[in-house]
């Protein structure tokens, strides 16, 4: 894949094995300053670093992008719109607090509330 094919997507998924380029990519891509910073989600804290960490190395500008994981952005959204996304359990809660979480948040999601909000917040 290359950051062409990246930049013209509405929407990606990059799925490798290690070793496969998916961190380069990723860079590549955020090296293209938009008007508004790149979303980018991983499953990990330590993708989360390592990510920033190699954005750092490159001299990527910050401006440019928002690295956190799936949980932490979906823990973002659900404190700007506590209302929309009522949550019964706490974090102290792992287990029940994490799957609610998800659920509340992919329901607002598919609600279509937001969509205005995140295309306003991300590039494209």
């Amino acid at each position: 894949m290359s950051v062409e094919a990246v930049l013209t997507s509405t929407r990606g998924l990059i799925i490798a094995p290690a070793g496969c380029g998916k961190t380069h990519l990723i860079a590549e891509t955020l090296a293209v300053a938009q008007s508004k910073p790149y979303l980018v989600l991983t499953h990990t804290t330590a993708g989360v670093a390592a990510l920033k960490q190699r954005l750092r190395r490159l001299s990527i500008p910050p401006q440019n992008y928002v690295v956190t994981t799936l949980d932490g952005w979906a823990l973002r959204l659900t404190k700007f719109f506590p209302t929309l996304c009522p949550i019964t359990s706490v974090p102290e809660q792992g287990k029940i607090f994490y799957p609610e979480l998800r659920r509340v948040v992919f329901t607002l999601l598919k609600s279509g509330l937001v969509n205005d909000l995140i295309q306003a917040s991300y590039s494209k």
